[in-house]
């Protein structure tokens, strides 16, 4: 679980209710819980929000690990 999501469901709000806050659709919100992917308008938007920092948000150390082990997955399937 993605830290949007754990800091969302620790302010008891729903993607819905997040996602009219912010002015977008509700499956752009599941979109960044699952890919953690979003603008820099939009993860400003989702910071003020849900009242933390950005950094709390996107770390991008852990990021650049889940692209790593992403990459490799890939790899390892092409070799098959």
């Amino acid at each position: 679980m993605n830290a949007v999501k754990l800091h969302r469901i620790a302010k008891e709000m729903t993607g819905v209710v997040l996602a009219k806050k912010i002015g977008v659709h509700s499956s752009y919100i599941t979109q960044i819980e699952r890919y953690d992917t979003v603008s820099k308008l939009y993860a400003t938007k989702l910071a003020r929000a849900l009242g933390v920092r950005m950094d709390e948000l996107f770390d991008p150390a852990e990021r650049a690990g889940r692209y790593r082990a992403r990459n490799l997955k890939i790899k390892a399937e092409k070799k098959k």
